[in-house]
């Protein structure tokens, strides 16, 4: 698993109120799955399929391709080979590749037991929104 690194994160998105969010009051029974988007340089954190933490992320590699790891029983993290992602390029991930906010990062690990899950990709999290799809549907 990476280490999430205590760095300083610009804030995600410009009407974002608080750059970092963590909803959960105390650790839950149920595992987390965690989501690092490269592309939009954010972190989300689920448990029960509800949202309770999300965060920017500073990035210094290239993630070319989808990689997961699960946390094991002794704390380990496996890392799991993804459907199509055999030519991913994904370095190791530690301190020095991602880094986000260090209260955010403790809360995560604080909160990650057996079966979380990471999951590290390309893939966008949210819509791209254009002024094309405005227009085109009406919508602002």
């Amino acid at each position: 698993m990476p280490v999430m690194a205590a760095t300083e994160a610009a804030p995600l998105l410009p009407d974002r109120i608080e750059p970092t969010l963590w909803k959960a009051e105390k650790r839950g029974a149920a595992a987390l799955s965690v989501v690092v988007s490269t592309t939009d340089r954010e972190v989300r954190v689920i448990r029960d399929g509800k949202e309770i933490g999300a965060a920017p992320v500073t990035l210094t590699g290239n993630v070319t391709g989808p990689v997961a790891y699960q946390r094991q029983v002794d704390g380990r993290w496996l890392r799991l080979d993804l459907p199509g992602s055999g030519r991913a390029v994904v370095p190791d991930l530690g301190p020095d590749v991602i880094g986000v906010d260090p209260d955010f990062s403790a809360r995560v690990l604080d909160a990650a037991g057996p079966g979380t899950t990471v999951v590290v990709t390309p893939d966008r999290l949210r819509p791209e929104l254009s002024l094309t799809s405005t227009l085109m549907t009406g919508n602002e």
